[in-house]
């Protein structure tokens, strides 16, 4: 099958690459252009063959591009918010709107929740204090256009300093929300969220115990203001910050996010209950 698979994902290269990039230029087909890509990605998984995600035509024109092309291309056909949103079905699939940028060493859906594994030296910051600017994180994002509340329940077993699992808001590199546990050592972890505002990034956190390995995030939007929570047992929430992007941007990308910052780091985040619906936050 992987032959197949790989050949599916050649053809896509040759030939869907130029034909996509032309089209996402044009707002008539930019739409029709996302559908093309979709369809390639589809006939690929549908034979159990997942590479597609890192190397189908549209990915690496966007690997190429910085990823500007696949969010313009993508940010033509933005997820409107109606019904409520489970990303991983009953019967395990990952909702098609969803989509992985830097896909993790593996990952798997089992009985309903996704299992990943993350690769060392992944990591997302821009430039405060530390002087570096990193942008690789393991992410399964959708687009959305509207208003919007993102939940989901983490389970994770970190290993190294920094392991991290959550909830991520992009806009680009340089503009972006996530909200996590950041594990420092076997006595306690960092619970808390990152802002970044045009490049520069705003850590605020509280030290939690590290025995504790299962926890709720919760971001809601509304406008350009971010109101971002975690729970214990997903029905009682706290709110951990306020926030607000500075640039406002005509789509985000938003979903579920896992990294091991350590260049020997390596951890397993398991997600469930990920959700995506209307904002509540009056």
């Amino acid at each position: 099958m992987s032959i197949i698979g790989r050949a599916i994902d050649s053809a896509a290269t040759r030939i869907a690459t130029p034909t996509v990039s032309l089209m996402s230029k044009y707002r008539v087909t930019a739409k029709l252009a996302l559908d093309i890509s979709d369809l390639t990605a589809r006939a690929a998984q549908a034979i159990h063959f997942t590479s597609w995600q890192a190397g189908s035509a549209l990915q690496r024109t966007a690997d190429i591009a910085g990823f500007k092309n696949y969010y313009k291309l993508a940010q033509a056909r933005g997820t409107k918010i109606g019904a409520e949103i489970e990303v991983i079905s009953e019967t395990g699939r990952i909702d098609r709107r969803f989509f992985w940028v830097n896909q993790p060493l593996q990952h798997k859906v089992e009985n309903g929740r996704l299992h990943v594994t993350t690769a060392p030296d992944t990591d997302l910051w821009q430039g405060t204090h530390y002087g570096f600017r990193r942008d690789n994180v393991h992410s399964l994002l959708t687009k959305v256009t509207h208003d919007f509340s993102l939940t989901v329940r983490t389970e994770f077993d970190p290993q190294k300093q920094y392991d991290q699992c959550g909830l991520i808001v992009r806009g680009n590199s340089r503009n972006w929300i996530k909200v996590s546990t950041e594990y420092e050592d076997q006595r306690h972890s960092r619970l808390g969220s990152v802002v970044t505002n045009l490049g520069w990034s705003d850590w605020a956190t509280t030290d939690v115990d590290s025995s504790v390995r299962s926890r709720w995030y919760r971001i809601q939007r509304r406008g350009q203001d971010f109101k971002i929570e975690y729970s214990d047992d997903g029905k009682l929430w706290t709110q951990l910050r306020i926030s607000h992007l500075c640039r406002n941007f005509n789509s985000l990308s938003v979903g579920i996010y896992a990294c091991s910052p350590n260049e020997k780091g390596s951890f397993e985040a398991t997600f469930d209950h990920i959700s995506l619906g209307n904002s509540s936050w009056a």
